[in-house]
Parts: structure tokens; C-alpha cells; sequence
């Protein structure tokens, strides 16, 4: 049986059969941002606001893992988690809309830049070219500067359905 489509964005469920949502379904809020229902194909715990990316296998694009997992693609994020997801667990990610995401700034990253994925880690980066070049279908822009020489986090605007 499923929950009702009242159930929090932010809920984490140990079995698929337990969530609200078929595996890779898109779920709009009264904002309009975009969320997608996962599962965490990573062999660890995803922490809330990690970028996690869609398994190359999947036709469902209900199956995530952390960035640098076999099969996934470090240019084109599927979304940024909104809660911790264990490993093996279903959630949701956000897909469209505003969210905070985990970022490393030793090269600086300016408020409009676009960001892309980085190889083994799950945080976004100015992306090449002087943080003007984007990926087919992925856009996460910046909307605040981070100049610290280590990880943390900003709001981004995403669009990666």
C-alpha cells in the first residue's frame, strides 16, 4: 500500500513498496520545484545536499549513486538530495528549483557561474571554461559566490531533468 501524496519530501523509506511514488517518478510542489523518487544505489549513506547522478543503466531513472560510482556520469547530476539517504534506501532528490548543495571552492565560484559534477565526490564545481560552459541537459547555475579553499554549501538553482 502506498502513503499519500501528502507525505514529506524529506521522508526516507527502507523498501520501495513502502514509499509513495514508482521508482523514478517526478512529484511537483506548490512552488512548482521538481523532485524525483529514488533509491540510493551508492554503497553508503548519501548525506543531505550531496549531488548524486543517475546509474547509466537505469531506464527508470529511479536508481542514484554518489558521484564517482561505476556507470554514472560526473557531467550531467541527476539532482541534490533533500534529506540523508542510507545506502539502499528510497528518497527524494530535487530535480528543478532551488536548492543547497554541497560545493568545493578552491576554485572560486561566483554567483551566476555554472557548476558540473567532480570525479569521487559528492559536491559541484565552477564548471570549465570560466564557469560559462554547460552540459546537455544539465544546468545548475550558482545563485551565491564561494571563495573558501574547501567544501560547503550554497543555493543553486537546478534544472536537471
Amino acid at each position: 500500500m502506498r502513503l499519500s501524496r501528502n507525505t514529506k519530501l524529506t521522508d526516507v523509506f527502507s523498501d520501495n513498496r513502502d514509499g509513495p511514488d514508482a521508482l523514478g517518478q517526478l512529484r511537483t510542489d506548490s512552488n512548482g520545484e521538481v523532485y524525483r523518487f529514488v533509491q540510493n544505489k551508492h554503497t553508503t549513506d548519501v548525506a543531505s545536499g550531496s549531488v548524486v547522478h543517475t546509474i547509466a543503466t537505469d531506464t527508470t531513472l529511479g536508481t542514484v549513486a554518489r558521484l564517482g560510482a561505476t556507470g554514472t556520469n560526473i557531467r550531467l547530476p541527476a539532482g541534490v538530495t533533500v534529506a540523508s539517504m542510507p545506502a539502499d534506501h528510497y528518497g527524494f532528490i530535487k530535480c528543478r528549483g532551488v536548492a543547497t548543495a554541497s560545493v568545493e571552492g578552491t576554485t572560486d565560484i561566483a554567483a551566476g557561474d555554472i557548476l558540473m559534477g567532480v570525479a569521487s565526490q559528492p559536491y559541484l564545481v565552477r564548471a570549465t571554461g570560466g564557469g560559462t560552459t554547460s552540459y546537455p541537459g544539465s544546468n545548475i547555475v550558482a545563485l551565491s559566490a564561494f571563495t573558501n579553499d574547501a567544501t560547503g554549501s550554497i543555493a543553486v538553482k537546478l534544472n536537471v531533468l
